[in-house]
């Protein structure tokens, strides 16, 4: 066991600047690997990020790092450089071994990750191979496809903890750390809160002695305690990187990120997002955050009712799913995302109490129902952790988070880089002590309360209230607990049957959406308009020019979507989408014939 323990040297930007050192500009001052520089040309990184300038030059001495940096400042970069540079400059003659370890606490991390490992190897494949362990397939078939065609190892593994630890036990398995050089634990506020406390106390054991010595990474947006006890697990008198800067801080301030809160109870919180949407009161892309499964399909469904299309991200959904969503998000087919943080899933529900049927077939009913939708959710799920969302202009806490991190991670999501974004948390009385918790601590950060009151008129949500009421009295438990078997069944169906399909008809996988309607709650079609007596006089003109934008831009979509269409019928007898549309409408008939 590996137990490495010291202070650390703590490294200003502001002390270095008065001894006369200067700041990197470009990437060719690192003294790169022109096949990195040209993979980063080709990435169009046109500069190096602050925390890049200041990290990559200490990455690349050999010096174990303890980085605090917020999201979205680009310290993926730092170290997938710092790896491949250091592998390209100690290239072995011999077999191919693990010589670099990535640990991230989320599959979706994983695969950030090794995407962007694999673009900066483009021009070194052949000397540098990676793999992610946080894949879908089974720790069995796995530990085949690790092996490479000379019988080696990849030189770069990513992976959770969990998923790295089923290996480690594996006697049978050939993955070991005996010739670990670089070893890189990415979010590591969030290893412990994940509940990775024991599986990294695990890990210590399997790693080089301290006569093999390794470098070491620990990255971070906080350094909270379970930073610090991270830190003393594997850290060797690390550098720990401090700028005086505006990325110094956990979030961006207010002349980048303007973060607003409204106080209200939960039923009102429904008919403030729908006034909120319908009016367009925020502009651009948005993602809203819940904190159950049962709360996004309630939300999804109301949304559904008033025409707002939206796709839905929780841990039930299958991994290949999940990715597919983010990625499609990331290209601009959706425009609001309701997406749950958390691996937590909630309890099946009970049914309704108005539902009279003999007690043996309801028993029976209940228990069947009850095993389908009481997927297990993953884990290793983690939507808000370090994932790059592009371009989302706001985030909406429908549910206000229950810790500070989770709320940092949230908001995270916008403002990146250089971008502005906006955040809005809607506040009931029951989450007040969370809420008091992170305004504190952001007020302790920047000396100054962050949070302002979203001000609109009384008169603008009272118009929606009948409506969006009347609509949630349609949505009980049962069609939510129907709704998730549907989605569930759908997207196992499309992970697993489409992946062959598709990896043959890349331009096909574009046509599967997620952002459909599940039609579990009857649609009102006057929901899909809003009357003009609703709509403010201020808000009146701006309505009406995006309406006609939205008019001409899908006249443009009819046009493009027909000639899809055409092209995509002479494929159907291959499609096997078809074939699962045949397959839903058979058992919504199957269904609706138990039910008379």
């Amino acid at each position: 066991m590996s137990v490495r323990f010291a202070e650390p040297d703590i490294i200003d930007e502001g002390d270095q600047e008065e001894e006369g050192e200067t700041v990197t500009r470009s990437f060719y001052d690192f003294g790169l690997d022109n096949r990195i520089l040209k993979s980063i040309a080709d990435l169009q990184w046109a500069s190096p990020t602050p925390i890049q300038a200041e990290t990559i030059p200490y990455a690349l001495s050999g010096k174990d790092l303890l980085i605090k940096a917020r999201t979205g400042s680009g310290k993926t970069g730092v170290y997938a450089i710092a790896a491949i540079q250091h592998l390209l400059t100690k290239q072995q003659t011999k077999n191919h071994n693990v010589r670099i370890l990535i640990l991230s606490p989320t599959k979706e991390l994983c695969h950030q990750i090794s995407t962007v490992l694999f673009k900066l190897t483009n021009y070194c494949r052949r000397e540098i191979n990676l793999y992610d362990l946080s894949n879908s397939l089974s720790t069995q078939i796995q530990k085949q496809s690790l092996l490479l065609n000379n019988n080696s190892l990849p030189e770069i593994i990513i992976s959770t903890p969990t998923k790295l630890l089923e290996h480690l036990k594996d006697h049978t398995s050939l993955l070991n750390l005996n010739t670990l050089e670089l070893f890189i634990l990415d979010e590591a506020d969030i290893l412990y809160s994940l509940g990775y406390a024991n599986d990294m106390k695990k890990i210590s054991k399997y790693l080089p002695s301290k006569s093999k010595s390794y470098q070491c990474f620990l990255i971070s947006a906080t350094l909270n305690d379970d930073v610090l006890q991270l830190k003393q697990l594997f850290l060797h008198n690390p550098v720990k990187i401090n700028q005086n800067d505006d990325y110094s801080t956990i979030l961006p301030d207010n002349k980048q990120l303007l973060q607003y809160y409204i106080y209200c109870e939960h039923d009102q919180k429904f008919i403030l997002i729908i006034t909120i949407l319908k009016l367009q009161l925020l502009i651009g892309r948005t993602i809203l955050f819940v904190n159950s499964v049962e709360q996004a399909y309630r939300l999804k469904l109301l949304m559904e009712q008033f025409h707002i299309k939206t796709c839905l991200l929780n841990s039930e959904l299958p991994m290949d799913s999940r990715l597919h969503i983010v990625q499609q998000y990331n290209d601009g087919l959706y425009d609001i995302m309701i997406a749950t943080d958390a691996p937590n899933v909630v309890p099946p529900v009970e049914e309704e109490e108005e539902q009279t049927e003999p007690e043996e077939e309801s028993k029976k009913k209940k228990k069947k129902k009850t095993e389908n939708v009481n997927r297990k959710g993953d884990k290793e799920y983690g939507v808000s952790r370090g994932i790059d969302f592009y371009r989302v202009a706001n985030i909406i806490n429908f549910d206000f988070p229950m810790d500070f991190d989770s709320y940092v991670h949230r908001v995270g999501r916008t403002a990146r880089v250089d971008q502005k974004g906006l955040a809005l948390s809607l506040i009931s009385q029951k989450e007040m002590p969370y809420f008091e918790i992170v305004r504190g601590e952001l007020e302790n950060e920047y000396g100054e309360d962050m949070f302002h009151l979203y001000r609109f008129k009384s008169e603008q949500v009272d118009g929606f209230r009948y409506r969006v009421l009347d609509a949630l009295r349609a949505i009980t438990r049962v069609s939510i607990r129907e709704a998730r078997l549907k989605e569930i069944k759908s997207e196992i169906f499309n992970s697993k049957k489409l992946k062959t399909y598709f990896n043959d008809n890349k331009k096909e996988l574009q046509l599967l959406r997620h952002d459909s309607a599940l039609h579990i709650v009857k649609v009102k079609e006057h929901l899909k308009h809003v009357p003009d007596y609703l709509i403010p006089n201020s808000l009146k003109k701006i309505s009406s020019t995006n309406s006609e934008q939205t008019t001409s831009t899908n006249n443009h979509n009819k046009r493009k979507s027909d000639t899809i269409n055409k092209n995509f019928k002479r494929m159907k007898h291959n499609n096997p989408l078809a074939n699962s549309l045949n397959a839903v409408t058979v058992l919504k008939k199957e269904i609706a014939r138990k039910k008379t």
